[in-house]
């Protein structure tokens, strides 16, 4: 078992795809949940690595809210331009085998449910990402996490899967 296996919190799937989320991602997660009223939304970027035929993806890495992000209660902007370095710096030092696979936010919502306005969102981002084949969307609720594929121009919610002991 690699580094990467032995560090799996989280497995999302569908038919055609198994999404691996470290325990690095989720205990980040974590510390952004909206569990009080004065926690502001958070945003960040998803970076992962995957397999050839883009069947098993392993989200490694996710970035977090910066200082010049707008955040509200129920609404973020990512307005600082720090996300795209730290996105080059893990695919440089990665050797390419890292790279962006989409974003993540928050909800003040026990079990999340992606808003028209998110899907809106995950379209537009996809379209100026259209050299990606499969781009992957989170929002973390309170008690939840639900995860998102975008492939072939369909948007997806995966199932929540069981890690084996």
């Amino acid at each position: 078992m690699s580094v990467i296996e032995n560090n799996i919190s989280e497995i999302y799937f569908n038919s055609d795809i198994t999404v691996y989320v470290t325990k690095e991602v989720t205990d980040v997660w974590n510390t952004y949940r909206q569990t009080t009223l004065n926690k502001l939304e958070a945003n960040g970027i998803l970076i992962c690595s995957m397999n050839i035929n883009e069947t098993e993806v392993w989200i490694q890495k996710i970035t977090v809210p910066k200082k010049n992000d707008i955040r509200k209660r129920c609404y973020f902007f990512m307005k600082d331009k720090g996300y795209q370095k730290e996105l080059d710096n893990y695919y440089k030092e990665s050797n390419g085998k890292m790279f962006l696979l989409g974003t993540w936010h928050t909800h003040p919502e026990n079990i999340p449910n992606a808003s028209s306005l998110d899907k809106k969102e995950w379209i537009k981002f996809a379209k100026a990402n259209k050299d990606l084949m499969l781009l992957c969307f989170a929002i973390v609720g309170i008690k939840e996490t639900k995860l998102y594929v975008y492939k072939k121009k369909k948007l997806i919610q995966l199932e929540k899967g069981k890690i084996n002991d």
